[in-house]
């Protein structure tokens, strides 16, 4: 690959780049953190022979890289660092640069105090910053390799604090007494807890540039949406930019508190100005100052001892390993193909209560039914696909099937399309036996299944009144796995009753109150099979909307008779789909999502085994996208969807974000104990509470049954674990202010 073809590349996955002389590996263009090239750019900046450098941080989406400076950091990476797709080197260092998607990350530079030149161990290169990448020419001659797997998306928490813990390890292998190692950037807790931390506070909304100025830096002009500043001493040009949250140092003389191209945070500079670098001096300054908010101690003597662990074992997992990946991606919903928001449209148009993201699941089942028996990848994989929308109660759900339902039926009044009007089958699993009927009866088929969290409670339930309902989620498991052979259900000595059904193409539409659906939730069920199937997306929040009878846009009638006319050929009795090409890009993206979800993979960590699925379900909803946006091609030319990298990529993050919401979800469900169970129980309560928080006496009266002495141990080990910080706000009268428990997470 050429620079130019590799910038174009990686300018098409979202990433700006810049140009570096050959086997430099620095970019000499002034400002060029500002700069953003695009396609037509392209050409002019990138001459053959050039080297090229990814921008980091912010710009490029929070692409971030862990540069290993040294041999003992690649040698012992792959026990400190998160597992990520994305692993480039160059010849003479390879694995020496691992990337990661990582948001809000600060650039990190560790060295060796005690080594010549106190030389580099690794670092972490974010906003402001740059790295070649290939096919440049390092230096020394060795080439750099492409960047070609897709980064894991990690907290930066995480992040860095496994590339501290490297660093650690890297001075220990070195045999370095801990006396000489260097402080830790940040600040020991000591018993006085913040709700929030004076540094955070300043961070967020404190004025930095007072700060600079009482220690003689000189603002010198903006540059785009940077300003310039100039160190003391220096009477022209700028040393510094600041673009509002982060201060980047560029000198390359020397300033005492600072090292050349590092990013600080407004909390550092302070800290570092003001306080010769004592971050507790520089947080109980700026408490002075009204930032932050101040807890009362807590007394942790009695729980010390427990978290006291000695090095040489590892820590207990914190209860937050699994975190929940925030509110749902609204770009999912906005960059959907356009025959999505038609749809959409006409279910806002005719429900009372609208739930977009609970209707996106069960379009794409629909979507997925249509096309059954009609597709196929080249790996085999069909578009069966099992989907959950969980929502509040009395939140609408019953919109979101009945519009699929009159899709279907109007769709199916025409003579040659009147199969796609009988694909929704029952809305109640009875058996596995019903299920076997309903599918020979039609094939394939959309079940759409309300109250589905009751059901769960049922299904191999110990005290369930209906035995047979335990074979039914077996069934499903199965069905979900034939989609491309030949499935024979249960043998009877009467071969007169024996069947088989060729390639069963069975899709679930499920929904239920977002309470009921987790309640049901136990360690057998998350690992039976059947979690790791299903995508499930919550929308508990609808918006009320003025419901009108309107008959269904004849866009989406005719895009669903569209993509049932995709030819199905037969041979020796078996459907022979049409198969939908994938491109280069596409199949390196999900063969990276497949191996990355591997990695993930956790004997001792059991939610992980969410991940099992989660490849195969992308690539079923990457081949459902591809068919959503190209449904206008000319079939009958044989000009069938492509699965694209748009399709891969919109597929994978959704995929993504659903397996982390439920593994989030279970985490919190499912309990190790008796004590374990109480205590996520009362985060659980805590985090469905107005303002996440309740007074200790409500909380007390909601869990009557706790003993006084075992709400101390849950208050212990809570705040211990920094799930829950106990506060006793002010309220202007006389007397012990009431104690409040929040939540953290």
């Amino acid at each position: 690959m050429d620079v130019l073809s590799a910038a174009r590349s990686y300018t098409a996955r979202g990433l700006f780049v810049v140009p570096i002389p050959a086997g430099s590996k620095g970019c000499r263009l002034k400002g060029w953190q500002n700069l953003r090239l695009t396609e037509a750019d392209l050409p002019a900046a990138f001459r053959a022979g050039s080297n090229i450098g990814v921008i980091l941080g912010e710009p490029s989406g929070w692409l971030v890289d862990v540069d290993l400076d040294c041999d003992e950091a690649v040698e012992l990476a792959e026990q400190f660092l998160p597992p990520t797709p994305a692993i480039t080197g160059r010849e003479g260092r390879p694995r020496s640069h691992w990337w990661y998607v990582c948001e809000n990350a600060k650039t990190i530079q560790l060295a060796d105090p005690q080594a010549e030149g106190k030389a580099a161990t690794l670092e972490l290169r974010s906003t402001g910053g740059q790295t070649v990448v290939g096919p440049s020419v390092h230096p020394d001659g060795g080439r750099y390799d492409v960047l070609e797997g897709e980064p894991a998306r990690v907290p930066y928490g995480l992040l860095e604090a496994s590339v501290r813990a490297l660093h650690a390890e890297i001075l220990k292998t070195r045999g370095h007494n801990r006396a000489n190692e260097p402080a830790p950037q940040k600040t020991t807790q000591s018993l006085t807890t913040f709700a929030l931390r004076p540094g955070d506070d300043f961070n967020q909304r404190g004025d930095l540039r007072p700060v600079l100025e009482a220690h003689h830096w000189v603002y010198a002009g903006t540059s785009g949406e940077n300003e310039l500043w100039r160190r003391p001493g220096k009477s022209k040009e700028y040393s510094a930019t600041f673009n509002g949250t982060t201060f980047f140092v560029h000198t390359q003389s020397l300033v005492p508190q600072f090292e050349p191209k590092v990013g600080y945070s407004k909390f550092e500079v302070f800290t570092r100005l003001a306080h010769d670098g004592d971050h507790a001096a520089a947080a109980t300054a700026l408490l002075a100052e009204g930032y932050g908010q101040s807890l009362p101690a807590a007394d942790l003597s009695g729980i010390r001892a427990q978290m006291e662990e000695p090095e040489d074992e590892p820590a207990e997992p914190a209860e937050d390993a699994f975190p929940h990946p925030g509110a749902f991606p609204q770009r999912l919903l906005t960059e959907a193909p356009e025959i999505f928001h038609v749809a959409l449209k006409y279910y806002r148009d005719t429900c009372f209560e609208y739930l977009p993201i609970a209707f996106l699941g069960s379009f794409l089942a629909a979507v997925g039914c249509v096309l059954g028996r009609r597709v196929r990848d080249r790996s085999g994989t069909r578009t069966n696909l099992y989907t959950l929308s969980l929502v509040g109660t009395g939140g609408g759900k019953e919109a979101t099937r009945e519009v699929v339902q009159h899709l279907f039926e109007w769709a199916g009044e025409d003579g040659p399309n009147a199969e796609i009007g009988r694909m929704t089958g029952h809305e109640d699993f009875t058996s596995d036996s019903s299920i076997y009927s309903a599918i020979r009866m039609q094939n394939p088929i959309l079940f759409q299944i309300d109250e589905f969290g009751l059901f769960m409670q049922a299904v191999n339930s110990n005290g369930c009144s209906s035995p047979h309902l335990r074979n039914v989620t077996a069934a499903l498991l199965k069905l979900y796995s034939k989609s491309r052979s030949v499935f024979r259900p249960k043998a009877y000595a009467d071969s007169s009753r024996n069947f088989e059904i060729r390639q069963p193409h069975v899709c679930i539409y499920g929904t239920s109150v977002q309470s009921n659906f987790w309640a049901a939730m136990d360690q057998d069920k998350v690992e039976g099979g059947f979690l790791p199937r299903l995508l499930i997306f919550e929308d508990t929040e609808s918006e009320f909307s003025d419901a009108i009878e309107v008959d269904p846009p004849d866009t989406v009638l005719h895009f669903l008779t569209k993509l049932y006319s995709i030819p199905c050929g037969l041979l020796r009795n078996q459907p022979v789909p049409t198969l939908l090409e994938t491109t280069v890009d596409a199949h390196s993206l999900l063969n990276d999502y497949r191996r990355f979800a591997r990695a993930q993979l956790d004997e001792s960590q059991k939610v992980t085994c969410l991940w099992t699925r989660a490849a195969e379900n992308a690539t079923k909803v990457a081949m459902i996208h591809a068919c959503m946006r190209d449904w206008m091609n000319n079939f009958a030319a044989g000009d069938f969807p492509v699965i694209d990298a748009e399709s891969a990529r919109w597929a994978i993050d959704l995929v993504d974000y659903c397996v982390r919401q439920a593994m989030h979800r279970c985490h919190w469900c499912i309990a190790g104990g008796e004590f374990d169970r109480l205590c996520k129980e009362i985060v659980n309560y805590l985090r469905s509470c107005s303002g996440r928080q309740q007074k200790f006496a409500a909380l007390a009266n909601t869990f009557g049954n706790v003993p006084p002495r075992q709400w101390q141990e849950v208050r212990a080990s809570l705040e211990a674990k920094r799930l829950v910080a106990v506060e006793y706000p002010k309220t202007g009268r006389r007397g012990r202010p009431p104690e409040v428990w929040r939540v953290l997470i």
